[in-house]
This record gives C-alpha cells, sequence and structure tokens, in this order.
C-alpha cells in the first residue's frame, strides 16, 4: 500500500524540527539556511546533508561563532 503524500508545508517543517531552527528557516515553499541567505533545495533530504557539507556553509558558521565570541568579551 502506497504511503500518503505529505504536504510541503508539513515536510518543511519536519526539515526544520530535524536540522534545527536557527540554522534554517522556510515560507510557504522553500528552505533558506540563515547563516548564509541560500534557498536549498527541501525535496529530498539529501541535497540538505550534501549542502550542510558544503565548505561555503561551514564558513557561514565559523562566522557566526566568532561574532558570538566577540560579543562575549
Amino acid at each position: 500500500m502506497p504511503k500518503d503524500k505529505q504536504s510541503l508545508s508539513r515536510h518543511l517543517k519536519l526539515l526544520i524540527s530535524e536540522f534545527g531552527k536557527d540554522v534554517f528557516s522556510i515560507d510557504n515553499v522553500a528552505l533558506f539556511c540563515k547563516l548564509s541567505k541560500v534557498k536549498v533545495d527541501p525535496v529530498r533530504r539529501s541535497n540538505i546533508t550534501q549542502y550542510i557539507k558544503t565548505e561555503k556553509h561551514h564558513r557561514f558558521i565559523e562566522r557566526k561563532l566568532n561574532q558570538k565570541t566577540a560579543n562575549n568579551y
């Protein structure tokens, strides 16, 4: 018996809960990285995991961490 297809908005909300709302945000049809302001294709989970592994994403994480440590001083 085939699975019921979930709505796109429900799928996006599940992705946000899995990958973190501090890193990703959604509008009605798209998934965005809050750090780099990049639209990530939410159709496949593998697209998101590949994006998380990119050098660009890691640079923005480092930048955010550096800003937090600079604000603590």
